[in-house]
C-alpha cells in the first residue's frame, strides 16, 4: 500500500513537471527537403550569415508556390515596419519566415526589438524558387517577394468547355 502511495506521488510530480522553454523566437516550422537544399545552396552561394535573412512564401495557385529567399543589410526601420516575425534556422543560419498569414495569426507577438548583426551583409540577393506541379525552376536572380516578373508565375491549368 505504502509503495503504491508513493508511486502515485511520484507519478503525480512527474507529469506536473513544466517542460524547458524554447527560444520564444523559433518556431516549430519544418521546411520540406527540397526547399531546405535550395536555401543551403543560397548560403552556401552568398555567404549571408550575420545578415538579415528571409524566406517567403507565396501559394500563387491551387499547385502552384513561389518561394523567396533574401539576404540584404540590416536596417533599423525593419524591424517596426515588420513587427510580426517568425524565425527558423538552416544550417545554424537565421531567417525570418513569411507566408502572409501574419497579420491573422494571433500567436505571433508584435516585436520591435532591433537585431544586431556582427557583420551586414552589403546589398542585397534574392533567389526565386518556383515549384509548379512536379516542375521546379530556381531563379538565381530573383526579386523581392508577392513581385514576380511574368516568366516566374506558371500558366494556369484551366480547361475551359465549348458553350453549348
Amino acid at each position: 500500500m505504502k509503495n503504491g502511495i508513493i508511486c502515485l506521488l511520484i507519478v503525480t510530480i512527474s507529469a506536473c513537471r513544466q517542460e524547458t522553454e524554447k527560444p520564444k523566437s523559433y518556431t516549430s516550422i519544418q521546411l520540406d527537403s527540397s526547399v531546405i537544399h535550395f536555401v543551403e545552396q543560397f548560403i552556401a552561394e552568398e555567404h549571408c550569415e550575420d545578415a538579415l535573412n528571409s524566406i517567403t512564401i507565396d501559394k500563387i495557385l491551387p499547385d502552384s508556390t513561389i518561394i523567396t529567399v533574401q539576404t540584404k543589410s540590416a536596417y533599423r526601420r525593419y524591424f517596426t515596419e515588420n513587427p510580426r516575425r517568425r524565425t527558423i534556422k538552416i544550417k545554424g543560419v537565421p531567417f525570418f519566415y513569411y507566408d502572409g498569414t501574419e497579420e491573422f495569426l494571433m500567436n505571433i507577438p508584435y516585436d520591435t526589438t532591433e537585431v544586431k548583426f556582427a557583420n551586414s551583409h552589403d546589398g542585397e540577393a534574392a533567389w526565386t524558387y518556383v515549384k509548379s506541379g512536379n516542375k521546379v525552376t530556381t531563379y538565381k536572380d530573383g526579386g523581392g517577394p508577392f513581385f514576380y516578373p511574368t516568366f516566374y508565375i506558371p500558366k494556369p491549368k484551366v480547361e475551359f468547355l465549348p458553350p453549348e
